[in-house]
């Protein structure tokens, strides 16, 4: 049985090297490329993906791309959800995945969102 994770990866450049060239590159999930990364025109970046994934190890890649530079990355996050969780975005696909495309803050203003720390299966403040 496959269970869904949360991955989020977070890419920034800030001239770290003092070249001033910001790469460009891809990243992949799994076999599919899912995102291109372009921090010319946004430093920092951050990608989110729900994928279901039904082994012990999960397959996070960053692709070269033609003069693109080299691909960095930041940090990366891996978290599980509760069982049934995105059910229906998810379908019964096991090779399917989602892309955040945006998020809005609903009107929370006291600090962040996180998830409690424990093995409960009951989040209250996911959107």
């Amino acid at each position: 049985m496959s269970s869904l994770v949360l991955v989020r990866a977070k890419f920034l450049y800030q001239n770290y090297d003092g070249l001033g060239k910001p790469p460009a590159f891809s990243v992949s999930l799994g076999r599919a490329i899912t995102s291109s990364i372009n921090l010319t025109t946004n430093d920092p970046w951050t990608e989110e993906f729900l994928w279901s994934d039904n082994k012990e190890t999960l397959s996070f890649c960053l692709l070269a791309i033609p003069d693109g530079g080299s691909p960095l990355i930041s940090s990366l996050e891996v978290r599980p959800l509760p069982q049934g969780a995105y059910a229906s975005g998810m379908g019964d696909s096991p090779n399917k995945s989602l892309r955040k495309s945006y998020r809005i803050n609903c009107g929370y203003a006291n600090g962040s969102l996180r998830y409690k720390h424990s093995t409960s299966t009951s989040f209250s403040h996911y959107i």
